[in-house]
């Protein structure tokens, strides 16, 4: 399941102001993405994380 979208954020330059309007929405809905894929890590979902990529180290 994909979770985030993926097309990228297109502005015209023509007019700044609704650029950054297009900015600021596109940069509030990545971290709306962020926060529910952060909030729905669990087992379930996570089966194998490789410590070789991650750099995570287990200490258990």
């Amino acid at each position: 399941m994909a979770v985030f979208r993926t097309a990228t954020l297109k502005v015209d330059n023509i007019n700044p102001s609704a650029d950054i309007n297009k900015i600021v929405n596109y940069v509030n809905i990545l971290q709306e993405q962020l926060e529910w894929v952060l909030s729905n890590l669990d087992s379930d979902n996570v089966t194998e994380i490789d410590a070789k990529v991650t750099k995570i180290v287990n200490n258990g």
